[in-house]
């Protein structure tokens, strides 16, 4: 049975301050109802999307592909109470809502050493690492579409953020250290091949280190039976 796809949107927010608005949303340059009621954006080409001011404090937007419940909850939503000037992605979850963005991902896999063990301690948190097309994304859950809980998970969020931030400096540098060391194998061959650096020559040959002992093999997959 083919499950159904998760309710997404999309959930904008900050402080407001028009000219900012209007750089972020080239859209809105014509003008911006200011009236604290929500405003259909110009024509998107794939979503839907409304947008207000509220009590000249806060610029909220939304978009989702269809107007869907989700969508709907979150034109009810009074803004949350921060400065953050970003952008989240709400998702309709099995019980409750989670909130995610594009500061949470990290290329560390779901296969990596100690995954298991960071899944398990993360979750006293209601924070988890979910799969994604680039590595792994932070989620945080909450219960209840309130304005309250909302800042709560986003507050846990960017508690992750921040951990998976520095997680990818150090990711980068571990990586950069790795294949200088590669490199090093590589000019100790070219530099024993008495090359010169016109890539016209013929090709030089790998280093050793990495060639592998043995012969590839492929397993059949099981197929699955009812």
């Amino acid at each position: 049975m083919r499950q159904k796809t998760p309710q997404t949107a999309t959930y904008e927010q900050m402080p407001w301050d028009q000219k900012h608005v209007e750089a972020i949303y080239p859209v809105l340059q014509a003008g911006i109802d200011a009236d604290g009621q929500w405003h259909n954006f110009p024509p998107l080409l794939r979503n839907v999307g409304r947008y207000r001011v509220y009590s000249n404090r806060y610029f909220q937007a939304v978009y989702a592909k269809s107007e869907n419940r989700l969508f709907q909850e979150l034109l009810l939503l009074s803004p949350v109470n921060s400065e953050d000037d970003a952008e989240w992605t709400i998702q309709k979850a099995k019980e409750g809502y989670t909130v995610s963005s594009v500061f949470s991902i990290t290329p560390f896999l779901e296969n990596a050493e100690g995954y298991e063990a960071i899944a398990e301690w993360l979750w006293r948190h209601a924070l988890v690492l979910e799969p994604h097309k680039m590595g792994l994304q932070g989620v945080a859950h909450f219960a209840n579409m309130e304005t309250g809980c909302l800042l709560d998970a986003m507050q846990r969020l960017t508690w992750l953020e921040n951990a998976i931030m520095e997680l990818n400096i150090r990711l980068k540098k571990t990586s950069g250290e790795f294949w200088n060391g590669v490199q090093k194998m590589s000019d100790a061959v070219f530099d024993n091949q008495g090359q010169t650096m016109d890539w016209s020559d013929e090709i030089v040959p790998v280093s050793e280190h990495y060639k592998g002992a043995g012969h590839k093999r492929r397993e059949a997959i099981r197929a699955l039976h009812h």
